[in-house]
């Protein structure tokens, strides 16, 4: 802060993790300059069985007219005896309960995990998040590779596609109003969804 020489909140994230280090719990916090205090801004909770399996993933968004969080969508998953996947479902969020759907999708898996296939994409990260002055959202890759990609609105609105075949592809998002957003990637029929804050 310029004005009073000393540091001023932008960005906090705070993670928990098991006795097994896998995270769950990882909440993203921005700074609210009119009361000087965080404000939540999402919060993803995960759940992981004795195999260290995900279980469950919930992902919440901070509503500002409740000052509390509210669900953007959550999946749990079955694994059989061989630690493969065999069903996963996926959940909305029912604002009138303000709980949980019941399930809007379901995915069965036969002979193998299908996530295998997807192991290449979690290579993938975005830069920076929440997006920079500049309005750049940069996607890095460890390999080249091609692919698609789409932004989302926390509504499901897609807002922005392309496709490279480069290792790395700048986007402009400066047309993007401020809130949370999903970069759906999706190579060789393989998908990721990444979320970041605008």
């Amino acid at each position: 802060d310029d004005t009073t020489n000393d540091w001023e909140g932008y960005y906090k994230s705070v993670s928990s993790y098991d006795s097994n280090n896998n995270a769950v719990l990882s909440e993203i916090y921005l700074w609210d300059y009119s009361t000087n205090d965080w404000k939540g801004s999402s919060k993803d909770v995960s759940s992981y069985d004795s195999n260290n399996n995900a279980v469950s993933y919930e992902s919440y968004d901070w509503d500002y007219t409740t000052n509390d969080w509210k669900g953007f969508y959550k999946y749990v998953s079955s694994y059989d005896s061989n630690n493969n996947r065999i069903l996963k479902e996926i959940y909305d969020w029912d604002d009138t309960t303000k709980d949980w759907k019941i399930p809007t999708m379901y995915y069965y898996y036969r002979g193998h995990d299908s996530s295998t296939n997807t192991e290449e994409l979690t290579h993938i990260s975005i830069s920076p998040n929440p997006i920079s002055s500049n309005n750049i959202l940069s996607i890095l890759t460890k390999e080249k590779r091609d692919f698609k990609y789409s932004i989302f609105t926390s509504n499901g609105v897609m807002v922005i596609s392309g496709s490279t075949e480069n290792k790395s592809q700048n986007i402009d998002v400066s047309r993007l109003s401020e809130g949370i957003y999903i970069l759906k990637i999706t190579s060789d029929n393989k998908v990721t969804n990444l979320k970041f804050i605008k």
